[in-house]
């Protein structure tokens, strides 16, 4: 399944796509794509896949990149979060500065090193001083603008597809109800993520409850005198309170 299947199965009703990209054959075994899919849009693959788990879900689909969108930000304002599941960091950063300017959040999933690992950053409405993107990944970004290939965090088994949908799943569900006010265990996890806004992690589910660690809190440290041009987040800033434990097991031990 992929992230939109998850969401949708959870109970999200309203998704806006934005994805210009056709189903081709190596896409296969990735995010739900089958080979009836191959030249189809992969938007309104996506559409038709949460239409068949919700009848009522609303979907609207942009079959363009998102610098391709007249206005980015008029397309994202309604939403209460925005997913980025590029593989470009050129438009991480884009998406990552329209949530920063529309005040919403955002959740950019990425891999790294021929898929070998997994990062899950944020860009976080009222959190100042947790940073964006641009600054949370600020070596990856530099290299990235100067024409280089992003380095890996660190060397760990091949990532499943279906792995990471799953985490991403999790986070974004559990940041949904932790800033809805929810009572539900899964918006500790949202509570955990919204102090810590970068997770790296290797591949693998543990526990009957479907645990998405091992992971772990990433903080890159930033150079005396740099400012984010993003959302403004200094070397002097504060950095994120440790937490010395991840919510499912504080929730475990009650």
């Amino acid at each position: 399944m992929s992230k939109i299947e998850y969401l949708a199965s959870s109970g999200i009703g309203h998704f806006v796509l934005v994805d210009g990209g056709t189903v081709e054959r190596e896409n296969i075994g990735q995010s739900g794509f089958a080979c009836d899919d191959i030249g189809r849009l992969k938007g309104d693959v996506a559409a038709d896949r949460v239409r068949r788990i919700n009848p009522e879900v609303q979907v609207q689909t942009f079959a363009c990149r998102d610098n391709e969108l007249e206005d980015l930000n008029a397309v994202l304002r309604n939403a209460d979060l925005i997913i980025d599941g590029t593989d470009s960091l050129s438009a991480a950063m884009r998406l990552s500065r329209a949530a920063f300017q529309l005040g919403i959040d955002a959740l950019h999933i990425r891999t790294e090193g021929d898929n070998r690992q997994y990062v899950i950053a944020g860009t976080l409405r009222n959190a100042p001083g947790l940073g964006c993107v641009r600054c949370l990944l600020k070596s990856a970004c530099d290299r990235h603008g100067a024409g280089h290939q992003s380095p890996p965090f660190f060397n760990s088994h091949r990532i499943v597809p279906e792995t990471l949908n799953v985490k991403a799943a999790w986070v974004a569900l559990g940041l949904l109800h932790y800033r809805a006010g929810s009572t539900l265990s899964i918006a500790s996890i949202g509570e955990h993520f919204a102090q810590l806004p970068c997770w790296i992690g290797l591949n693998g589910i543990h526990g009957a409850s479907g645990e998405i660690f091992p992971i772990r809190a990433y903080r890159e440290p930033l150079p005396s005198g740099w400012r984010c041009p993003v959302c403004g987040t200094s070397a002097c800033a504060k950095p994120p309170v440790q937490r010395s434990e991840h919510p499912n097991q504080e929730r475990d031990r009650q």
